[in-house]
């Protein structure tokens, strides 16, 4: 099993908004987090290379083409806060309930896995443990290792056929938390996050991803999203959308 050791404290990923984000979190069941006042440490160049990977990925097989085009990678990452350990888990099929997802559930979907240079980028790992940081998360969570799924995800676009990114429509993941990061988008206008309380009821957020990093962070027991539709900007052919999806899980301990 690989490992990823504890990281240098000054290559953290901080925050400076005005919001406590643990307790928005609490309070509202979401946080959204903007580039602006995320600060990045000397971790730009890490973050480049990261989204370079987003030109790797594979064709997502189960996806309707009447959708669009999806790419994807997905993998498992076992995060130990108690001695700050990344931990490579072994690639598998991913599975959501019918009831989550109406469109895709209810059976196996085979993803290809992540590649190895994204399990090494500083960026990514210390993205890791900002989420961990600022999830609210009590004392005796953090001392119980969690599953990180990981899928990166990329929305091809073209003129002659707009993409709808989240075809089941609001949904839940299925996991404790999630948080979604903008990578890229170019040439496309649309794609806002839709954040519901009651998935019967208009969003109570909607919301535009602006810069590569924008972020939202979800307690996705209690809140449904999905994604507007994406369109070619005027001039263009083509347009890609990239997203980092993580989802937080805590795992099962030994009695």
């Amino acid at each position: 099993m690989s490992t990823f050791s504890k990281p240098l404290a000054n290559a953290a990923i901080g925050y400076e908004g005005p919001l406590n984000l643990p307790d928005a979190i609490t309070r509202q069941g979401y946080v959204l987090v903007p580039r602006k006042h995320l600060a990045l440490n000397g971790l730009e160049i890490s973050l480049a290379a990261l989204s370079q990977s987003w030109n790797c990925l594979a064709p997502d097989p189960m996806f309707d083409a009447k959708d669009g085009v999806r790419l994807r990678r997905y993998g498992r990452i076992q995060a130990d806060m108690s001695n700050r350990v990344l931990a490579v888990l072994s690639h598998q099929l991913f599975n959501q309930s019918k009831t989550l997802n109406t469109k895709y559930g209810g059976y196996d979907r085979s993803f290809a896995p992540m590649e190895p240079e994204l399990l090494e980028n500083v960026f990514f790992r210390q993205l890791i443990w900002f989420n961990l940081a600022y999830l609210p998360l009590s004392e005796a969570e953090r001392q119980v290792p969690w599953e990180v799924g990981v899928h990166q995800i990329r929305m091809v676009t073209s003129r002659q056929q707009p993409a709808n990114a989240t075809p089941e429509g609001p949904h839940q993941d299925g996991f404790r938390y999630v948080t979604q990061h903008l990578i890229a988008m170019h040439h496309l206008t649309g794609g806002e996050s839709r954040l519901y309380l009651d998935k019967t009821l208009p969003p109570v957020v909607v919301a535009p991803f602006e810069s590569p990093m924008d972020s939202r962070l979800l307690d996705d027991t209690r809140v449904f999203h999905d994604a507007a539709g994406v369109q070619v900007l005027p001039g263009f052919e083509q347009g890609i959308r990239d997203m980092l999806i993580l989802t937080f899980q805590p795992l099962p301990t030994a009695p």
